[in-house]
Formats: structure tokens, C-alpha cells, sequence
């Protein structure tokens, strides 16, 4: 009784704190793989009617985003703002209909080989590059588009993101990459620009004829449909890229479009806003002309918005659940579908911080940090009601990847056990002997062994004194929003309880603008609470980028054991075998806790004006994130109506 008083206290006190700030976050589109019912307090309401806004405005739809797009660069994606920016101005291969099924979008059609290792793609004649005014440009998608863009992603110098899916699936990548790399490590000696130039001989692209590209696989890969809808296979322009150098993608007019939209205007902090393309090669099922997103801080302020009509989707996290039943608006409450992107907690393995990085190499204190948080009490900040709904145990989402029997991935033997135990992973006692052990280790007499007092410096996110005596210091960073400041005091709050203030010390810091460029790549953070985005249809799709540099790999720790069993698993083309190869070095990964599970996204309270069941569905890449073919309503959607929608959908 305790605990839950003091949860309900943290959240209420939270709340009220920043109530008196502004703005948040909305869950929009359809973005899911797999759907799931969730238990709530709004199952059994009347869906009920609402009036008509005379007011509505149906050929604009505005949301809000909290996290800022640092670079336009379609192919260096870090966030989901930069991923919804790029999907609707930027169309590749192939796209997801409003059930999933891969169509054509730039290509025509397409054909594959026997063994799925060669597939050749018929494009679309007459498709016109447009500028961020809307005007048609000279340059027409051609095959060559596609060429050079994967000449540009399979260049170092680029520093493209997730690199890594290309690198591994296409052929002569792997080693045409890691050969400009090492010359430019001095590996090896060489000419760099001489290893560029073998790129139209060793890599397995190429212009058949104008219209035609092909692409050569190292490996049967059924599943390529699902690696085109990433953002590595969008093409690119290269006479446009060449005359802005240095500048490509740093302002919506140092950029070319061919999707759904053109990006209009950028003010860095403020909106980002999207304008039909009328050029566009499927503009029929255009139905939105103008898309406007406005960066807000936290989730008071976007509720508030969304009454006063200002926004058109908003996310509902579980105290405002609360103060919304019984108003005017309990019956425009729904519970989305859950989504195939998974959060976690990434603890980092080379911190500033001396206590922490003592402690984090111990394989005794990273399970007592797995088995002494209660991510339960997290998730009453999300959803008061059925806080372990959303709960997961496994890397890979839950019922998305199946075999050749039609196994789920995270159902084998090695998997099992951790999805089974749902929200059993939360054990005080056991986190506690745990701890315990790497305390008689690393400091039997309170004494921090080899940590001397110190200044700890994560400017801008945060600065503090250490003692290099026991409570161990736990720098817990996160986001400026309502809902995340909510998680980090309840992340303090059950850490320090399960172990004790005079064994730990969370201290929580924030960032405002890119999680990815202000903590990620400066390393400031002990923990930090991210997400994967499931890229393709292969467990190699997020285990691959968590082997020794990979692009998630946020704690820069590195297991020869865990790369590899991924490599040998990437190596196995037999389907069954191959799954059960990555499950056991998933199980394995787990067990090592480089990162802790959290959570899947999705099944959350949302309130819409659109019809998001006609928008391109699916779980992997980035044409989920499309507004093509979403409808705006002239009123705020009943519960009634969004599962007629859903079910009119076939799901």
C-alpha cells in the first residue's frame, strides 16, 4: 500500500508541476504490425455523437512533435520526427497498402530470382523531381537514382546511420566499406579514391537501362520488400546533391522531393509544415493538402490544444485518462494498436561518470539494475489501468517475425522463458543479492575502488560532485515532456526503493532538443530510456545493429561472444535454423543486459479528427509514418467510430 501511495503521489505532484509549462507529443498514424486489444475503463461507454466544428479546417491536419530534426538528410535518420518528415516527401521502391500488403510506389513492377537473391524493379516513366516551392524540376527518377544513392550510403565519409542493412544484405558492400575504411585507419595502405571507383564492378546495384535496377544479394533474402521501405533505398538526385555540396540537407530548399508532399517551410524549434506535391504519381489518393507539425513541450499544453481544435491528434497519457472520464469526452477516448517498436533502457559503458562506470562492467550490478526495476509503476504514467499491458521482455516485438511453420521468432526455447515471465522480471529480493555481490566486489568498505572525488560534466544536461563513496551515483537522462518527466521520477522512485538511498543515488537530467546528438553521441548518460524502430522482417533487422558499433548500440559496449553468434546467424539461410540461432544470441544478449526491456509502443489512449485506417500500414521502415490516403473528420472521432474504421479495415 505504501508503494502504490507513493506512485500515486509522484504522479499527482508531477502532474501539477508541470501542468503550469506547454506542450507535448501526439500518437498519430496507423504504425503498427501487430494489433492488440487493451482493457480499459472505456470499453463498455456508449461510442455516443459529437457536434460537427464548423470551424474544421479538412485539408490541413496539424500535430505537434517534441523532438527536433537536426539535419534534413533523408539517410541519416535518428528520429521519429525526422522519420515522418522524410516518409511523406520522399517515396522509394515499394509502399504498404492500408492492410500491409507491399505494392508498387516509384517502381512499376518487379521480378525475383529463384533463390531470392536477385530482384529486378521496373520504374514508374515521367515521375518529375519537385523543389520546396512545389515546382516540377529537369531531373526525372531514373534508375541511376538509385545507383547513386547506394554510392552515397556505401561511402564512410557519409557516416550514414544504419549503414549496417545495406552493408550486410548487398553484395560487395561489406567489403568495398571496410576496405576505404581500414586504408583510412591505416590498416592497410592504399588509394581510397581508387577502391571508390571499383563501386559500378564490386557492389551489387546497377542500371539495367533507364527504368530498370537491380539489385544482387549476398544471401536468399525473401524478405528484401521489407528492407525497401527503409530509408537506405530512397534514391537521390546526384546532379542536384553535387551542386549544393556541402549544404545538401540543411534547409527544405537545398533538397528534391518525390512523395506525397514537399517540405515547405522548417523553423528549427517551432513547425515543420508539409505541402501536398501536385506533381505527385498517386496524388488521387492525396487527401490532406497541407500538413503541419508544431514542436510543443509537454502534454498539458497538446490536450489543450487539441480542445481548442488547434491540433488534430493527441495522445492521452493515464493522469489525464483519469480527469477525462465522465467529462464531454470519454467517448472520443480509443486505445491505439500496438506497434512493433519496442523501448528499453540503454546503460552506457563508457560514462563521464566515474561511480557508474566502475560499476557497469559487473555483470552482478547490471541484473540487480534488471531485476530491481519495477517497469509497472513506470507505466502508470502511460497508463494507470493496465500498466503491464504494454510490457516486454524481448528485443524483437512480440508476433511479427514467423518461421517456415509459422512459430512465432519469440516463442523458441531460448525466448521463451523471458516472455513468459511478462512482468515477473522484477524481483527486489533477488536484485538485491545481486547488488549485493558487485558492492562485496567493487566497494567492500563503502570506498568506490579507483574513483577519487570528482566533478561529473554532461553539460548542458547536467553537472554534479561525486564522492567515489557509496550511494553509487545514477545519472538517469531523458526528455523535457510531461510524460518522460513523470517516468524519471518514478524511475528514481523505484530504483532508490528497491535498493536503498545509501546504496543509490538516481540523479535525473534532461535534454531539450535531439536526444541523439545532446546525449547519444557525447555519451551523457548512465541511463537513458530510447526505442528501436524494427527496420525488416529478419531478427538481423535489430540484432545486427546492436553487435560492437552498432548503429543502436548507444552503450558502446562490445562482446565478441554476442557478434559472433549474430554473424554466424546472418551467415544460416535455412529460415527455422537461422531463427533459432538468432533467438539464442538474443537470449544471450538479454541475460548480458546491455539494455534492459521496457515496453512495446502503441496501446495507448489517443483522441483523433482523422480516418487513419486508409494510410499505409505495417511494421518495418518508414512507410508507416505516410499520411497518404488519411482523411480529416469535421469532429472529433467517437470510440464507436474508430473501431467500425478499424474493422471496415479489416483488422
Amino acid at each position: 500500500m505504501k508503494r502504490l501511495v507513493a506512485v500515486l503521489l509522484v504522479l499527482a505532484m508531477t502532474f501539477s508541476m508541470i501542468a503550469c509549462s506547454s506542450g507535448d507529443s501526439s500518437n498519430t498514424g496507423n504504425v503498427s504490425e501487430t494489433q492488440t486489444e487493451t482493457s480499459s475503463p472505456l470499453d463498455n461507454t456508449d461510442p455516443g455523437t459529437v457536434e460537427v466544428e464548423e470551424d474544421a479546417k479538412l485539408d490541413t491536419f496539424t500535430s505537434v512533435y517534441y523532438e527536433e530534426i537536426p539535419v534534413l538528410n533523408p539517410y541519416n535518420l535518428t528520429n521519429t520526427t525526422e522519420m515522418k518528415m522524410t516518409a511523406n516527401t520522399l517515396d522509394g521502391l515499394v509502399e504498404n497498402t492500408n492492410t500491409g500488403k507491399y505494392v508498387p510506389a516509384l517502381a512499376d513492377s518487379w521480378e525475383v530470382n529463384d533463390d531470392f537473391t536477385v530482384w529486378t524493379f521496373k520504374l514508374k516513366e515521367g515521375i518529375k523531381w519537385v523543389d520546396y516551392q512545389g515546382n516540377e524540376t529537369d531531373f526525372e527518377v531514373t534508375a541511376d537514382d538509385f545507383v547513386e544513392a547506394m554510392r552515397y550510403i556505401a561511402d564512410p565519409d557519409n557516416n550514414v546511420t544504419n549503414v549496417k542493412i545495406a552493408r550486410d544484405n548487398i553484395k560487395g558492400f561489406y567489403d568495398y566499406y571496410w576496405e576505404i575504411v581500414d586504408i583510412q585507419d591505416g590498416v592497410i595502405t592504399g588509394d581510397e579514391d581508387e577502391v571508390r571507383k571499383t563501386f559500378d564492378d564490386v557492389i551489387g546495384i546497377k542500371a539495367l537501362d533507364t527504368y530498370t535496377v537491380e539489385y544482387t544479394l549476398e544471401y536468399p533474402t525473401p524478405y528484401f520488400l521489407s528492407m525497401l521501405v527503409t530509408e537506405l533505398f530512397l534514391p537521390m538526385e546526384k546532379a542536384f546533391v553535387d551542386a549544393v555540396g556541402d549544404d545538401y540537407g540543411l534547409t527544405p530548399d537545398k533538397m528534391l522531393y518525390n512523395g506525397a508532399y514537399y517540405l515547405n517551410n522548417w523553423q528549427r524549434d517551432k513547425q515543420i509544415q508539409m505541402v501536398k506535391n501536385p506533381f505527385y504519381w498517386d496524388a488521387e489518393n492525396v487527401k490532406i493538402d497541407n500538413i503541419n507539425m508544431l514542436k510543443v513541450a509537454d502534454a498539458t499544453t497538446s490536450l489543450e490544444m487539441f480542445k481548442r481544435g488547434e491540433i488534430d491528434s493527441v495522445g492521452i497519457n493515464g493522469l489525464q485518462l483519469e480527469s477525462l472520464l465522465g467529462s464531454e469526452y470519454e467517448d472520443n477516448i480509443y486505445t491505439d494498436m500496438k506497434s512493433t517498436v519496442n523501448y528499453w533502457f540503454a546503460l552506457n559503458f563508457e560514462s563521464v561518470n566515474p561511480e557508474f562506470d566502475a560499476f557497469i562492467d559487473n555483470h552482478d550490478f547490471r541484473k540487480a539494475l534488471y531485476h530491481g526495476l519495477d517497469r509497472t509503476v513506470l507505466q502508470q504514467v502511460f497508463d494507470a489501468y493496465n500498466p503491464a499491458n504494454n510490457l516486454t521482455n524481448t528485443i524483437i516485438p512480440y508476433g511479427v517475425v514467423f518461421d517456415n511453420d509459422g512459430k512465432d521468432y519469440t516463442s523458441y526455447d531460448s525466448l521463451k522463458p523471458y516472455k513468459e515471465v511478462h512482468d515477473g522480471t522484477y524481483n527486489p529480493e533477488l536484485a538485491k543479492e545481486y547488488m549485493a555481490k558487485a558492492i562485496a566486489a567493487l566497494a567492500p568498505n563503502g570506498t568506490i575502488e579507483g574513483v577519487s572525488p570528482a566533478t561529473v560534466d554532461m553539460s548542458p544536461i547536467t553537472s554534479y560532485e561525486i564522492d567515489g563513496m557509496l550511494p553509487i551515483t545514477i545519472t538517469f537522462v531523458d526528455s523535457m515532456d510531461a510524460d518522460n518527466i513523470m517516468l524519471a521520477e518514478l524511475f528514481e522512485l523505484t530504483v532508490e526503493e528497491t535498493f536503498g538511498t545509501d546504496v543509490v543515488d538516481v540523479v535525473i537530467a534532461q535534454f531539450s532538443n535531439s536526444k541523439y546528438d545532446d546525449v547519444i553521441v557525447p555519451g551523457y548518460f548512465d541511463i537513458v530510456y530510447d526505442s528501436f524502430s524494427f527496420k525488416y522482417a529478419d531478427p538481423a533487422a535489430q540484432l545486427g545493429r546492436l553487435t560492437t558499433g552498432g548503429s543502436v548500440n548507444d552503450g558502446r559496449y562490445s562482446d565478441e561472444t554476442f557478434d559472433n553468434m549474430v554473424d554466424a546467424a546472418i551467415e544460416e539461410n535455412d529460415l527455422n535454423k537461422r531463427y533459432e540461432m538468432f533467438s539464442e544470441a538474443e537470449a544471450y544478449y538479454i541475460d548480458m543486459v546491455y539494455t534492459i526491456p521496457y515496453k512495446s509502443a502503441g496501446g495507448g489512449y489517443s483522441m483523433s479528427r482523422t480516418d487513419q485506417f486508409q494510410t499505409p500500414y505495417g511494421g518495418f521502415g518508414i512507410t508507416r509514418f505516410k499520411y497518404k490516403g488519411m482523411t480529416k473528420l469535421d469532429h472529433i472521432l467517437t470510440k464507436g467510430e474508430y473501431f467500425q474504421m478499424k474493422e471496415n479495415a479489416g483488422f
